[in-house]
């Protein structure tokens, strides 16, 4: 029960703490570490709660490359730790999850994620917009290398022109066109890649019994998805069971309205230092509300992050998925977290 307290605990003051410790930081432009005693006793003190649940010899399990640097786990926390979003406590809530594991610090990055398809011979990226992933892998002429996006080649470089940061000219070729179904998908590929796209899937069910259907038990679902607590979805709630129970019943086909409320006015591109909306006291936003509400009911698809995970939620997610028996039964689930997001290897029995 203490346990389960501390975590609880640990939880909530980490992301309270995390904000108020790099506010402070740049309150006293501080780019490092001060030893003045001033900067200093402020810093502790506002992770004094956190360093009551600190445990100096998990902080190091969880953290090897400090560990290996011999660097003191509570001074490198305070310093680096909290405003890097290093893991500092364990989840005892996944150890207990029978299907799949959350494995720390295998990746660095994307690239280095992607890295492990250079064996696979067939591969389908669902939903790359401008950003192919797998073009690198071309090298080898008898690769198999498809795209499918919801929309067209020509229509997804009108959308890029339109968008900043965007290049129409980066839009690869689209095999399938996803708004006329997966049932045009006839081939079974070995790998099924997807980057930040599992969080726009209105049915998150429907979406991994297509997946199924093209890599039947043999292939291998690739993908990285946002986590959370470290992107712009900060503010809202973890998806949960229910959630996904809701839109499969519904059998949806598009973003809830509820979806494209939380997207357009709940979600925070500087979360660090933004109010929090759902504790706005603001009556314009009331304006807001209704303009949102307008959109939805105007536009045949209001393309918005349908859910919100971290790899601690998304494991339980899948596990409940497995035991109801929404999808075909998991036979591998491993989930790799890297700071703002954490990627996923997934195939079926």
């Amino acid at each position: 029960m203490i346990l389960k307290l501390k975590n609880v605990l640990g939880n909530y003051f980490f992301l309270y703490f995390k904000s108020k410790f790099i506010k402070l930081k740049k309150r006293f432009n501080i780019k490092g570490y001060s030893n003045s005693s001033n900067n200093s006793e402020e810093i502790l003190l506002i992770g004094q709660k956190i360093l009551d649940l600190f445990n100096e010899d998990l902080y190091l399990k969880l953290n090897p490359d400090v560990k290996k640097a011999g660097e003191d786990p509570k001074e490198h926390f305070l310093k680096y730790g909290i405003s890097e979003g290093r893991p500092w406590q364990s989840s005892p809530k996944s150890k207990k999850l029978s299907i799949g594991k959350i494995i720390e610090f295998k990746f660095s990055n994307r690239d280095d994620f992607l890295s492990l398809l250079k064996n696979f011979n067939s591969m389908l990226e669902i939903g790359c917009f401008d950003k192919p992933s797998l073009e690198r892998f071309r090298k080898n002429k008898d690769i198999t290398i498809s795209y499918a996006d919801w929309l067209s080649k020509e229509e997804l470089q009108e959308r890029a022109s339109k968008i900043e940061g965007r290049n129409k000219d980066e839009v690869p070729e689209i095999k399938y066109v996803l708004a006329k179904g997966y049932e045009q998908i006839n081939f079974n590929y070995q790998a099924v890649v997807s980057n930040h796209c599992i969080e726009h899937q209105p049915n998150l069910v429907a979406h991994f019994n297509e997946i199924y259907k093209i890599i039947k038990n043999e292939g291998t679902y690739f993908a990285s998805i946002p986590n959370k607590n470290e992107c712009f979805d900060h503010f809202l709630p973890d998806s949960n069971i229910l959630d996904v129970l809701l839109a499969f019943l519904e059998r949806r086909t598009k973003p809830s309205l509820k979806s494209v409320l939380e997207h357009r006015a709940f979600t925070s591109r500087n979360w660090l230092k933004d109010e929090n909306p759902f504790e706005s006291l603001n009556p314009n936003r009331m304006d807001l509300y209704k303009k949102i509400f307008d959109e939805f009911n105007d536009c045949d698809y209001v393309d918005v992050h349908c859910w919100q995970f971290t790899p601690e939620s998304f494991h339980m997610i899948m596990n409940q998925l497995h035991i109801l028996g929404l999808i075909n039964p998991i036979s591998i689930l491993e989930i790799y977290p890297n700071k703002e997001e954490f990627y996923i290897i997934l195939k079926f029995k």
